[in-house]
């Protein structure tokens, strides 16, 4: 009987802390798109753990160069009851981005901000449809004039 209730503990504590990533579980699944120079661009994001979601990010040229890589982690984070988002670009540990849960208002829209980052300032992810993501970053160039840039990839099957 002990053991009964220990399972059924763990089994709820699990199912809780692993709803944490519910805003963002849309991502799951790979995603891809060409740029206007041919380059591949393609985002894989893994299943959450209870304790973080794994992606990478890649922009290959048409000739199967590496041209990009980023290794993606957002985290849970206890102490702010939110989800981190951080980068790793070519090997450089990004500034990290917090969810911005006034912004990410419905279960296919998460937006993650960091305003004191250069650019972008915020970085948000929209499933349109079932088949399309849209990834756009937001922020000021060097003027401090706003602009964004925004990307649209395609749901693929996994290899």
């Amino acid at each position: 009987m002990k053991s009964l209730v220990a399972v059924s503990c763990f089994l709820i504590s699990f199912s809780s802390f692993a709803g944490q990533f519910e805003p963002v579980k849309f991502l799951k699944g790979c995603w891809s798109a060409w740029d206007e120079k041919g380059n591949k661009i393609t985002e894989v994001w893994q299943a959450p753990t209870t304790t973080d979601m794994k992606g990478l990010s890649q922009t290959t040229s048409p000739q199967g160069e590496v041209l990009n890589q980023e290794s993606l982690n957002m985290k849970w984070l206890p102490e702010t009851q939110g989800i981190q988002y951080q980068a790793t670009i070519n090997g450089e540990l990004m500034a990290p981005f917090l969810m911005d849960q006034s912004q990410s208002t419905t279960s296919m829209k998460a937006v993650f901000t960091n305003p004191t980052n250069d650019f972008p300032k915020s970085i948000s992810y929209e499933l349109r449809s079932l088949d399309t993501l849209a990834i756009t970053l937001d922020g000021n160039d060097e003027s401090g004039a706003s602009f964004e840039i925004v990307y649209e990839l395609n749901r693929e099957i996994c290899q």
